[in-house]
């Protein structure tokens, strides 16, 4: 996946729906590099991560796209972080963390069945048939993954 790929499927967020893009890499898990691309917009943030080394991708949405950096900082921290955090105290930090990650998968499941069930997988397959799910939620309630248009 590259900036090119990701701007041809969800460039419609920046021409159409005037959302602003800002690619940023971030080093959360040394020495592999998370690359990020976000749409946003004063209502909140969609982001793609990528985590290429290990060919995952997760989606993230946050309130405000300057909470991306804070985001990955506090999965530093618990991951990797030198104070001793007690059970409870992770498992709320680590719900805090995953309740911005989205399961695309849930969002109209029918869609991803009828597309994903081809011999081939690929990501830029995924980020299309995501991006499709995404024009039909901005046309039908004005938002998508509760972000307001």
């Amino acid at each position: 996946m590259n900036e090119k790929n990701i701007l041809n499927i969800f460039g419609f967020l920046v021409n159409e729906y005037n959302f602003k893009y800002r690619f940023e890499e971030f080093s959360i898990y040394p020495p592999m590099i998370t690359d990020t691309y976000s749409f946003y917009n004063k209502n909140g943030s969609f982001t793609i991560a990528e985590l290429a080394q290990r060919g995952e991708i997760d989606y993230i949405v946050l309130d405000n796209i300057d909470q991306l950096n804070e985001f990955f900082h506090a999965q530093y921290e618990i991951f990797y972080g030198k104070s001793k955090i007690d059970y409870c105290e992770l498992r709320k930090q680590l719900d805090d963390i995953n309740r911005h990650y989205i399961n695309i998968f849930k969002e109209e499941p029918q869609i991803w069945k009828k597309n994903l069930i081809k011999i081939f997988y690929s990501q830029k397959r995924e980020l299309k048939i995501l991006s499709k799910i995404i024009r039909m939620q901005i046309v039908e309630k004005s938002n998508f993954f509760g972000i307001q248009v």
